[in-house]
């Protein structure tokens, strides 16, 4: 499944023998009017073939494959912790308590707050607040975990990567100071959230490795590296790869060998030269890469025969770029009794 920033959405049907499709408008068709007042409209996750769907006040979890949806509002945020000027963010991640039986929503609001900035230095003040629904209780909780709370902790990715009952977020700790690369940065980090105990996990990305991978700094690969935090072969991993317009593209891929494990993070195989890719977007569960390509077209590569295959089908309109992606699995599991 996949989805653009209009609000719009295509299923392929997950058989590769059967390229039946169907385009959904989320609002019109989950009857989700309150959503058609947003600019975006995010897919958070499909776990037993509930899709979480929403945007900043409001969101919706959803089986298709059954027909259920239920729509669930947003707490207010919190006191705002500054006087203005000041920034905010709010991030949600989806998934599922296997000990209680319980599909839970954590939301997570940043405020973010910059001091006067000096020749080297940028302060920056940081308030994080964290909220759990549960769909058993059909409410929400506030979690308090003191060592982020008051943190200067600040989470990258919109999208938390859902792994072995854990959501985990790409994330920095701002040191207050500039460094070499202009950024006030001090090492990125992984922020998980165990669904099922409730608490958070920070574990540290090897520096040394990833700044150089991100930034090189010699001429031939003077371009920066992006990369796409997903789940390979059962490891956390990173897809880096190289925004331009070469007509090559190769991607990197490390993976996290053993879980929580700093130092486990091992250069796993390079996929390419690749012709007519944009970038990558993830991994489905067996392996198998989802591309974007350079015609907004989703393309699915075989690791193993290195084959390709499009995946853009006549119906889905060329002028929407799919902008994520996520598996889906049909399953009749009922919101009512979940």
């Amino acid at each position: 499944m996949s989805s653009d920033s209009t609000g719009y959405g295509f299923f392929q049907h997950p058989y590769p023998d059967d390229d039946a499709v169907r385009i959904v408008d989320f609002s019109k068709d989950l009857c989700l009017t309150v959503l058609r007042r947003h600019t975006y409209i995010n897919l958070f996750s499909c776990i037993n073939g509930i899709i979480c769907i929403g945007c900043s006040d409001v969101f919706a979890l959803w089986n298709p494959a059954i027909r259920e949806r239920k729509i669930i509002r947003c707490p207010p945020l919190p006191q705002r912790p500054f006087f203005p000027p000041y920034n905010y963010t709010t991030l949600f991640a989806f998934g599922y308590d296997q000990y209680s039986s319980d599909y839970k929503v954590v939301r997570i609001v940043t405020y973010k707050k910059n001091s006067p900035p000096t020749q080297n230095s940028l302060f920056t003040d940081y308030y994080n607040f964290f909220h759990v629904y549960s769909l058993n209780a059909d409410s929400w909780t506030q979690v308090i975990d003191t060592t982020i709370h008051r943190s200067n902790l600040w989470l990258l990715s919109n999208y938390a990567i859902y792994f072995n009952g854990v959501n985990h977020w790409l994330g920095f700790f701002d040191n207050g100071h500039i460094n070499e690369l202009g950024r006030n940065r001090d090492f990125e980090i992984i922020l998980s959230f165990d669904m099922s105990r409730e608490v958070f996990r920070i574990m540290k990305l090897p520096d040394e490795v990833f700044r150089k991978l991100r930034y090189p700094v010699d001429s031939v690969s003077s371009m920066q590296r992006h990369k796409v935090f997903s789940v390979f072969n059962d490891c956390l991993a990173f897809i880096f790869y190289k925004m331009g317009t070469m007509t090559e593209k190769y991607f990197d891929i490390w993976v996290m060998r053993e879980y929580g494990v700093e130092d486990s993070w091992t250069k796993q195989l390079v996929v390419g030269p690749l012709l007519g890719i944009h970038r990558p977007l993830k991994f489905s569960k067996n392996g198998m890469l989802l591309l974007l390509g350079d015609d907004g077209a989703i393309v699915l590569y075989n690791i193993g025969s290195k084959e390709t295959r499009n995946l853009q089908i006549p119906e889905f309109p060329r002028s929407f770029i799919p902008r994520e992606a996520m598996v889906y699995v049909e399953s009749l599991v009922s919101l009512k009794g979940a």
